[in-house]
């Protein structure tokens, strides 16, 4: 495949729809509530951000395309012949997850998947029950009641009803048993209250790390690790298709983060990129 400018605005145009398209899927109204939610202060409450990462996408495609300037650029893998029992993958998936100048196509799952962690994680940090202790409002007896909850309560909770047996069923909610007495261990040492902050940061950390580009595998592997733990727990909600979308940021870590962060993260830790400019090169027509 040859790489041109004109390619990459192509590519750009892909994403847009691709980010468009899974907004609708997993979100009710991604682009219909209120632009800064009910609470001025808890801003993630609205759709300003999913507006802003779709600005985003061109913005970074035109940008990308802008560094090709009028090259044109032979990005078809090709392997070494002659290594005994070597399965090669198919061409477009080798340049999909190892080469830079398709980098603008894994914006939409960056983004869907960053936009869903850091409204788990942002609300996690701020509601009193998992990062901090305060006051909720629960129902009682029909009534509005103020209830005090202490850190890690929240998660407390979450964690009793998976493993307590059903009265009905006698069946827990957790799909192994040597899980449930897992869950049972973590609440019956008390750890609930480093857990909760635990879990309330790093999906904090996992969406801003999927949003901004950096450290970008790690941070999908860690996305894909609570994922799994709620899952076990019993939790359906939107775990399955985030784990899913998560499994093709792992498998294109090299080039997911280009354009972000890990375009300079990831060559100071060592990750074996090499400069384009030995790039077999197609001079432009003439005019």
């Amino acid at each position: 495949m040859v790489i041109n400018k004109g390619r990459i605005y192509t590519f750009t145009v892909v994403a847009i729809a691709l980010y468009l398209f899974l907004q609708f899927m997993v979100n009710d109204a991604p682009f219909g509530g209120s632009f800064f939610g009910d609470n001025f202060a808890k801003t993630l409450d609205g759709s300003w951000l999913a507006w802003v990462l779709l600005v985003a996408i061109p913005v970074l495609g035109f940008w990308q395309a802008s560094q090709i300037g009028d090259r044109e650029i032979d990005i078809t893998p090709h392997q070494a012949k002659g290594t005994p029992g070597e399965v090669d993958d198919p061409a477009f998936l080798k340049m999909l997850t190892s080469n830079i100048w398709l980098s603008v196509l894994w914006l939409p799952l960056r983004f869907v998947l960053g936009i869903a962690w850091l409204h788990g994680g942002y609300h996690k940090i701020f509601d009193a029950g998992w990062a901090r202790s305060g006051e909720v409002t629960r129902m009682v007896d029909g009534a509005a009641t103020q209830v005090q909850m202490n850190r890690g309560d929240s998660l407390k909770g979450f964690l009793m009803g998976a493993y307590t047996p059903n009265p009905d069923t006698g069946a827990t909610k957790a799909v192994f048993g040597w899980y449930a007495d897992f869950l049972q261990f973590i609440v019956d040492q008390g750890w609930t209250t480093w857990f909760g902050p635990l879990i309330a940061w790093g999906e904090t950390l996992v969406g801003l790390g999927l949003i901004f580009g950096g450290l970008l595998g790690v941070a999908a592997f860690f996305g894909t690790v609570m994922n799994m733990n709620f899952m076990l727990a019993g939790t359906v909600s939107s775990n399955p298709w985030m784990f899913g979308m998560t499994i093709f940021i792992i498998l294109g870590w090299k080039v997911a983060g280009y354009l972000g962060l890990d375009r300079w993260l990831l060559p100071m830790l060592g990750t074996p990129w090499t400069s384009d400019e030995g790039a077999k090169t197609t001079a432009p027509p003439k005019a």
